[in-house]
């Protein structure tokens, strides 16, 4: 009997590595050989035979980090097993996780679930809780995903499993270290496309989301084969793929490497010439069941932009803040410690008063711009609109490390897509720089009168 079976020697539950090898020593060779015939009933490598030298190693963590795990669906053994893509655990650059690194598996819900991965030799190598810890490749890891696949992070490992439960894990290096745990998820059983209804910009483009839901609204995996379809009316908007970055090119669907992660996301780009209403339709298909019912989303496209530069663009607080460059790359000094800033804004051109502009605004050096963290790959984006006098004030609150000597911010006039707006070929740009007082409190000495 499995001993993580109901009624079994860990009735039901999920089994610890130290607790498998207890009960492998004691079921003895017929255990052992059930593990080895089901290893090559499904083609894997042979499976190392159970030791105490098995248990996790002790490692002391130079970088260590817990990751992310994205949807994971059981694909079965022998005759049951279905093709699914490979789930994906996700980490930060932190750890230096890489080719030859060992992972060691802690939690299983028995003692013979194999949970597996990709080699360069094609074939999937594997581990269960009576293996020692095992090496894996660049075949696995890294930051370039395989195709279609959408990743939040800096690093990932991709892998399977074959019987449902709970896992739990290690990879490491010697010095770094990735911990892992999750449950997997059950077959599809719902679909949503989300958010139901946006508003955006008039060229602007909306972004959508298709997730895969288990009976217990767990996300999950679809099959190999599954699909869904993507389709939109009226036309003459374009739904486009969508990476971690901008939208990419056209599409007509997601296929399950899109999905893999359990959710898979669009674009809609819209016409820059037409407002109005656009539905998205996201139809299943190939083996998603019938309660997976196709979904829709609305985007109301409304308002618009400017595209055309400003006329000027300063800084009026705080009062001693040093302007200077020469229009449309214009820069300011501001002494360290500053935390409250205001841009001013010149719209003096042909554009009516009432003229809505955007800008994007960035910190080199961290920080936050009202609240929020803004760099230069993920900016915060402003909107205003200009006065009767065709200008606009934009204050703006500096916390944390943006307000320290020497960070940068950079504030540039974008439009509706946030592409930057150029003023006879350049981009319309403020450069803000925080410095350090020449005298410091320090350096001032009292003397006598």
């Amino acid at each position: 009997m499995d001993p993580s079976a109901p009624g079994g020697p860990n009735n039901g539950r999920a089994l610890t590595k130290g607790k498998a090898l207890s009960n492998a020593m004691r079921t003895g060779k017929r255990a052992l050989a059930g593990v080895a015939a089901g290893a090559l009933a499904l083609g894997m490598l042979s499976i190392a035979g159970a030791s105490a030298s098995s248990a996790a190693p002790s490692v002391k963590p130079k970088g260590a980090e817990t990751a992310v795990v994205n949807a994971v669906r059981s694909s079965g053994t022998a005759a049951s097993a279905i093709n699914l893509p490979y789930a994906s655990l996700e980490w930060s650059a932190g750890p230096t996780i890489s080719d030859g690194s060992k992972i060691d598996l802690t939690t299983a819900p028995s003692a013979t679930a194999n949970l597996l991965w990709p080699q360069a030799s094609g074939t999937d190598d594997s581990i269960n809780l009576n293996a020692a810890a095992q090496t894996i490749d660049d075949s696995a890891l890294g930051t370039t995903l395989p195709a279609g696949y959408v990743s939040v992070d800096d690093s990932a490992f991709y892998f399977k499993v074959d019987t449902a439960g709970t896992y739990a894990g290690i990879i490491y290096n010697g010095t770094d270290t990735v911990s892992f745990s999750f449950a997997t998820a059950g077959a599809p059983s719902s679909m949503t496309l989300t958010p139901a209804t946006q508003t955006v910009l008039v060229g602007a483009v909306a972004d959508l989301e298709v997730n895969l839901l288990d009976s217990n609204l767990n996300a999950t995996q679809p099959q190999t084969v599954d699909s869904v379809a993507l389709t939109r009316s009226p036309t003459d908007d374009t739904i486009v793929a969508l990476d971690d970055t901008q939208a990419g090119p056209a599409i007509t669907g997601l296929v399950a490497n899109n999905m893999a992660t359990g959710s898979g996301y669009l674009s809609l780009a819209t016409n820059p010439a037409a407002a109005g209403t656009t539905t998205v339709t996201a139809t299943p298909a190939g083996t998603l069941p019938p309660a997976v019912t196709a979904q829709t989303a609305t985007v109301v496209k409304s308002g618009t932009v400017s595209n055309v530069a400003i006329a000027g663009i300063s800084l009026s607080t705080p009062a001693n803040a040093v302007n200077a460059g020469t229009f449309p790359t214009k820069t300011a000094l501001v002494p360290e410690g500053s935390t409250l800033i205001t841009l001013a804004i010149d719209d003096t051109t042909a554009a009516a008063a009432g003229n809505p502009l955007r800008f994007a605004a960035s910190l080199s050096a961290g920080g936050t711009i009202n609240g929020s963290t803004a760099t230069s790959g993920a900016p915060l984006i402003i909107a205003v609109t200009t006065d009767a006098d065709k200008e606009a004030s934009v204050p703006l609150t500096i916390g944390g490390a943006g307000a320290l000597a020497a960070s940068v911010l950079t504030v540039t006039q974008v439009n509706v897509t946030d592409a930057a707006v150029q003023f006879s070929g350049t981009d319309v740009t403020e450069a803000v720089t925080w410095q350090t007082p020449a005298v410091q409190p320090s350096d001032i000495v009292s003397t006598p009168a």
